[in-house]
């Protein structure tokens, strides 16, 4: 008896094989899934048109050129007022002219308002101007130029800080002293950061490989039970 059941399961899987082999291959449960997926994916909608970046200018080439005339103006409320509507509008020239305003402007609060507009645009030469400005005759703005400094962290304006530490007002060496603090208390952040995000990668890689792991196993697991039950359901049938 045992004989003839081991002749039926060799028999049987010898008809298996010979049956996979003749029989097209139909589609497996994952290309039905990508199959669907794709279809999805079709039916997603193209994006929308891109905005532009800032609302087109209202003004005229031949207005914008009396605002800028108007930086001139000897009433200080003018010329302020018209640095300030150059910026708002984004004008290619408001950079430059708040850069002359910084280092020329014979109004101490005009100067201030200046610097503390460039100390929030994100470009080098913000700190050049911040530097120059270590020079100016009045205390608030050499004060207001470190603390844009110590924002900025750029060490390479550091030669210039330490040059502060000399400066006539206590105030202000002790302020060289705070931005100096600064710029190192803003480089540890940033160290910290980028040393976070590369293990917060090392991780997600990680997660990311064992998860295709799990994957590859199951997907084994289920392979060799469904084998085993077609083998089953044929010798079975026999």
């Amino acid at each position: 008896m045992n004989r003839i059941l081991m002749v039926s399961v060799f028999v049987g899987g010898l008809f298996y094989l010979y049956k996979k082999q003749s029989t097209p291959a139909g589609p497996t449960p994952e290309e039905i899934v990508l199959e669907e997926v794709e279809k999805l994916k079709a039916e997603i909608p193209e994006p929308p048109p891109e905005l532009e970046e800032a609302p087109p200018i209202v003004l005229s080439n031949v207005e914008l050129q009396k605002i800028r005339l108007s930086t001139k103006d000897s009433n200080s409320e003018v010329r302020w007022a018209a640095i300030e509507l150059l910026h708002r509008l984004q004008d290619p020239l408001s950079f430059k002219i708040l850069q002359d305003t910084l280092r020329i402007d014979t109004e101490v609060t005009v100067r201030h308002k200046a610097l503390q507009i460039l100390q929030g645009i994100d470009r080098p030469e913000v700190a050049v101007s911040l530097v120059k400005s270590l020079r100016d005759t009045e205390k608030q703005i050499r004060m207001a130029a470190l603390v844009g400094l110590g924002e900025i962290a750029n060490p390479e304006t550091t030669p210039h800080i330490v040059q502060a530490l000399v400066d006539v007002d206590p105030d202000v060496r002790t302020q060289a002293l705070h931005t100096l603090g600064r710029i190192q208390e803003k480089k540890d952040e940033q160290h910290k950061q980028r040393q976070e995000k590369i293990r917060a990668d090392y991780e997600e890689k990680v997660r990311e490989i064992e998860s295709k792991m799990e994957y590859k196993k199951q997907k084994l697991k289920k392979t060799a039970r469904d084998l085993l039950k077609t083998t089953m359901k044929q010798i079975e049938g026999k």
